[in-house]
């Protein structure tokens, strides 16, 4: 009878192995993605595909033992895959979010921790004999694991982490960048760096505190559920990655250009391009006559539909027209029509947040900053102005 190699739990791994195959296959296929951006990501599932080969060959029940006598010189290969994880995902994330974004030697820095544990490993495990190789390996034993290996393991897990948090701290930023322009964003995109980014700093946050524990139970005689909770976390991350890849291929995540900011602020001077007035006036009708703007999901792309044009076209013309970009643009009808309604009598009642709703915006505090920027007042004074300018008119 052949011997079984995998249990269910190994196969949990190989399946997350396959999905994050899957997933950089599938952004790999992407063309709306730069060509940087879309580096960045294929790496990062293919680094997180080959962690789990990582995990079943050093704790796989039954292909352990196979995988010392067959394949020894496997073992820690693949442990590379969890220091680059980190930094390729705060690449892309920057990729996606600054347009003005490079790829430097500060950046390669990131990779130093891998390059100082890569120089040990081949130090002391794979310049060895494939003898020496197979004694270590079948002698091995987690309680006789150096204090220090398990700090440098703990320290990779929580740089790796540390990396997650950065990814969420430049979306934040990016967020309240845009939102200090009085600009909107596109949802899908920043929806799905959110899904991307909190899930796997969740899954990085478990793995840290799994090696805490195992730490403890070397150091201090603990005897903490880590293969527990290590085992939970597996069959979660798997069905987080299946969550991922069937939302994508859906669609769910299809995202239209997310508006970078320059992270520096600096631009270059740009020669405007020509105003074609007949689409110019054309865009004015539809504004006025159709109020798109009413709309909070209003985007580039729905806009030049209704203008009968390509989504670059409208924003060359908006740029050349208008000299804003296209929320600046659609952020104009918008509080011209929020002053409008704060004036009107039969408005009184409402308050100044259905005001605000009803023009499209959905942040409160983007629409006061906007107004006050536009007006040089808050939206309620505005109202408390125009109501008391009113009643003074019909007493004279």
């Amino acid at each position: 009878m052949s011997a079984v190699l995998f249990n269910l739990h190994d196969v949990i791994l190989l399946l997350s192995f396959y999905q994050c195959l899957l997933l950089a296959v599938l952004f790999a296929c992407m063309t709306k993605a730069t060509r940087l951006s879309r580096v960045f990501i294929v790496g990062f599932f293919l680094f997180n595909a080959v962690t789990p080969l990582d995990t079943l060959i050093l704790f796989g029940a039954s292909f352990r033992d196979f995988a010392i006598h067959n394949l020894p010189n496997w073992f820690y290969v693949f442990e590379f895959g969890y220091w680059f994880q980190g930094p390729f995902l705060l690449w892309y994330f920057k990729s996606k979010l600054y347009r003005d974004f490079q790829f430097n030697w500060a950046n390669i820095s990131y990779l130093m921790p891998f390059v100082i544990y890569l120089l040990h490993q081949v130090t002391v495990y794979h310049t060895s004999s494939t003898e020496l190789k197979v004694g270590m390996l079948e002698g091995y034993n987690l309680g006789d694991e150096p204090a220090l290996i398990l700090f440098v393991v703990m320290g990779r897990e929580i740089l790796r982490l540390y990396f997650g948090v950065m990814c969420m701290f430049e979306l934040r930023k990016y967020l309240e960048a845009l939102r200090n322009k009085g600009n909107a964003y596109d949802h899908n995109s920043v929806t799905w760096l959110t899904v991307l980014g909190s899930g796997f700093v969740a899954f990085w946050s478990v793995s840290s505190l799994i090696v805490v524990g195992v730490v403890f139970n070397v150091t201090q005689g603990m005897t903490l559920p880590v293969d527990s909770i290590g085992l939970v976390s597996n069959y979660l991350f798997a069905f987080f990655l299946g969550g991922v890849f069937i939302m994508l291929s859906q669609g769910y995540f299809a995202s239209s250009n997310i508006e970078k900011i320059a992270e520096k602020n600096v631009q270059e001077p740009r020669r405007k391009p020509p105003v074609n007035e007949a689409l110019l006036a054309k865009l004015e009708d539809v504004m006025l006559d159709e109020q798109p703007y009413l709309d909070p999901r209003l985007t580039l792309e729905r806009l030049a539909q209704k203008v009968d044009v390509n989504a670059r076209t409208l924003s060359n013309l908006i740029n050349a027209g208008f000299s804003c970009n296209f929320f600046a643009y659609v952020n104009r009808y918008r509080i011209q029509e929020a002053k409008k309604k704060l004036t009107e009598a039969n408005k009184n009642g409402a308050t100044v947040l259905n005001i605000m709703l009803e023009v499209g915006f959905q942040n409160k505090a983007t629409f006061n900053s906007l107004f006050k920027k536009m007006e040089g007042m808050t939206p309620s004074k505005y109202r408390k102005q125009a109501l008391t300018d009113g009643a003074e008119a019909v007493n004279l």
